[in-house]
């Protein structure tokens, strides 16, 4: 953890309360409904091996490093913390960026990271894979991103694995032209295409929506989004433009328009969803706008949606 507190970040844990900066105590017990649980999530941002940008202070965008892996070479970084990288509006410049790196390795990737900005600017980006396909982006907590937090960029990285992540605190607007841009001009913690393992992970804050999964040319036979949880999302905890999609055991919580979205765009069509066992509590919380569509599920102008068991 930073030295200087920042809102938000745990100050001390006694028993079940979590003790936040600025916030007060919360229990551990999270939100309960119907005997579902939404439990709070603590992440730990420091680490003993640490990519740290020297010159990084308060309200400025810019002086942040960046680290890129490229060209066929085998990369493994774990349990690193990288601190304050990124600089804003440089097309290239992530804090983990796999660029044209060929098709990846057993265990290539990155493991149980941190990704965050110990300043209120955020930097751009959490990780950033470019033409690169078997990526294993695994355990990886993001904090503090302009733009699409995790991001595929081309549409050909394909046989990749996000799995287990948590991203807190995306926001935009996106100061980088994003191919695939006309699909949705938000900025989301989760930006991937459909051919790739996205399983586990978490998206939390209003910046923008959780997860979308994008179609690629060479149409994969399904996107699956498994055990994805959206707490507190701008519009979506999770949307698809793929024509087929299979959420399983999701969750979404507080998502300001709905838990799940299936809304063509762009002539893409959608023409079959399965969701399966969600539970999708206390969303469509907008306030400021007179948006009739605020549902735990919005579907329209698609095919087939069919919903098994679940809560909702």
């Amino acid at each position: 953890m930073s030295t200087a507190p920042v809102p938000g970040l745990i100050e001390s844990l006694e028993g079940i309360a979590v003790y936040l900066v600025a916030f007060g105590n919360h229990h551990a017990a999270g939100k309960v409904r119907e005997g579902e649980w939404f439990h709070p999530k603590i992440a730990n941002l420091s680490r003993r091996l640490r990519i740290v940008s020297a010159d990084v202070k308060e309200g400025d965008t810019n002086h942040r490093a960046h680290t890129i892996f490229m060209h066929h070479g085998h990369h493994h970084m774990r349990n690193v913390e990288l601190r304050n990288l990124g600089p804003r509006g440089k097309l290239g410049r992530y804090p983990v960026h796999f660029h044209h790196a060929g098709h990846a390795g057993h265990g290539d990737g990155i493991t149980g990271c941190s990704i965050w900005q110990d300043v209120s600017e955020p930097g751009s980006r959490f990780v950033t894979i470019h033409d690169s396909q078997g990526v294993e982006v695994r355990g990886n907590v993001g904090f503090r991103s302009r733009g699409h937090g995790f991001f595929m960029e081309a549409g050909n990285e394909a046989g990749c694995t996000v799995e287990g992540n948590l991203s807190v605190g995306v926001t935009g607007p996106e100061e980088l032209a994003v191919p695939h841009s006309a699909l949705s001009g938000d900025s989301h913690h989760y930006w991937l295409f459909e051919g790739n393992t996205i399983k586990g992970n978490v998206a939390a804050g209003a910046g923008g929506p959780g997860v979308i999964v994008l179609p690629t040319a060479t149409k994969a036979d399904a996107a699956i989004v498994e055990g994805f949880e959206g707490l507190g999302c701008a519009r979506y905890g999770m949307w698809s433009k793929c024509e087929i999609t299979s959420y399983l055991a999701c969750r979404a919580c507080y998502c300001t328009a709905a838990g799940i979205a299936m809304i063509p765009t762009y002539g893409v069509p959608i023409s079959f969803t399965q969701i399966n066992d969600p539970v999708l509590f206390l969303n469509g919380t907008e306030t400021t706008k007179k948006d009739p569509y605020k549902t735990g599920i919005f579907a329209t102008r698609c095919g087939d949606v069919v919903v098994k068991g679940g809560q909702i």
